[in-house]
């Protein structure tokens, strides 16, 4: 409850970005991180669910589902694309 009243209190930054920090996960979906929180709460002699990983003090947080049997290492796609579409944004920006 504590978290949802946080959430809902959080004030939108109106300021540009000067830089951007992105963490890419591979492997990390909800049942993955669910099961980490459980884990790392029963380690702390806690039930679990409770818990709260850091990611989750993050002030903003996206999933993104990539399912490409072709590739390997699908972080690897979602990385470069997610560079991609930077460089492309940043041209487009600059030729404006």
């Amino acid at each position: 409850m504590k978290a949802l009243h946080t959430a809902l209190n959080v004030q939108p930054n109106l300021q540009q970005a000067k830089n951007v920090i992105l963490f890419l996960g591979d492997g990390m979906g909800i049942p993955t991180v669910t099961a980490t929180r459980i884990l790392k709460g029963q380690l702390a002699g806690q039930s679990g669910e409770e818990t709260s990983l850091v990611m989750d003090t993050f002030p903003h947080l996206a999933l993104s589902k990539v399912s490409l049997l072709s590739l390997t290492h699908s972080g690897c796609y979602v990385y470069l694309h997610f560079l991609n579409e930077c460089k492309m944004h940043a041209l487009v920006v600059k030729l404006s």
